[in-house]
């Protein structure tokens, strides 16, 4: 049959020229962690950060759309950087930014976190990248933003989770740990506090001493100016 062999040409040259046509180049979904995050999202770059558990069905949708969105970020400009944070692996970013619900998805711009609030379809994300949309979404601040003082302090506490974890027998829970080393902290400030020295009173200016009986003393006679006789 002589079409199989036409057929054939008639494949390999689409797929010829299928492959040389130009591919949009994905950029790289970059793994954030309890260790590089802060050294990766700097305040002169832009981030989308991903928040996911391997367990979580919604997260793994979400990986497809931004894999698909990795394809177009480079039309982007200025340049924005896409990151996902695993939960399980990195229990100090989780604390820092009060995970409760998955998957989380923020954006990072010159230390300023917005919680993204539209659609998580990739030509959503792309279009609100794009025309700067994000500047419309309200910027977590405050004390209990990850950048705030609790914010801080639950992200020391989730590494010292990680870091006894490492330490402890499995059959021990590393935040009852966590809660016991606290709780020890807390006590030694107290008591510290509790010690410390008050503060002296302002000294007084000292006082003359009063005459017994109350009355003003009184002040020692001059001398008199002895008397002479004239002698004739």
């Amino acid at each position: 049959m002589a079409f199989r062999p036409r057929l054939l040409a008639f494949l390999f040259a689409v797929a010829l020229l299928f492959s040389a046509l130009p591919h949009a180049q994905a950029r790289d979904i970059v793994k954030l962690t309890d260790s590089n995050f802060d050294e990766l999202v700097t305040k002169d770059s832009r981030w989308v950060v991903d928040f996911y558990a391997d367990w979580c069905g919604v997260c793994r949708r979400l990986e497809g759309e931004f894999y698909q969105l990795s394809h177009q970020i480079d039309e982007i400009s200025p340049a924005v950087n896409l990151g996902k944070v695993n939960v399980d692996e990195n229990p100090s970013l989780t604390l820092r930014f009060f995970i409760t619900r998955l998957p989380s998805v923020y954006f990072i711009h010159d230390g300023a976190i917005r919680t993204w609030n539209t659609t998580l379809q990739h030509e959503e994300i792309f279009t609100a990248l794009n025309e700067e949309k994000w500047k419309d979404m309200e910027i977590w601040s405050g004390v209990f933003s990850p950048n705030g003082i609790f914010g801080s302090m639950f992200g020391f506490i989730g590494f010292l989770q990680a870091t006894i974890q490492k330490i402890v027998p499995g059959n021990i829970s590393p935040m009852i740990v966590v809660l016991v080393i606290s709780g020890i902290t807390g006590l030694v400030v107290y008591r510290i506090y509790k010690n410390e020295p008050a503060t002296p009173a302002a000294a007084t200016k000292p006082t003359k001493p009063s005459s017994p009986s109350g009355s003003a003393p009184s002040s020692p006679k001059a001398p008199g100016r002895r008397r002479t006789k004239k002698i004739d």
